[in-house]
């Protein structure tokens, strides 16, 4: 299991990537967990919900 946590900038420069995904509903966002490769602190933006959800370390998209 990865750890809870995650370095996401030190000076000034990105550690990893900065994925932002777009969905219509929060059903397309579960299908993208489980049908791409989505990783710790990738972004999904619901657009029928209108709300921005990131994903942890436990692949589940929780609210930002």
């Amino acid at each position: 299991m990865s750890k809870p946590y995650i370095l996401a900038q030190s000076f000034n420069r990105a550690n990893v990537q900065d994925r932002l995904w777009y969905a219509m509903t929060s059903s397309d966002a579960n299908d993208i967990l489980a049908n791409e490769n989505v990783l710790f602190g990738d972004k999904v933006y619901i657009i029928e919900d209108k709300a921005f959800k990131i994903c942890g370390n436990d692949n589940q998209w929780y609210e930002m």
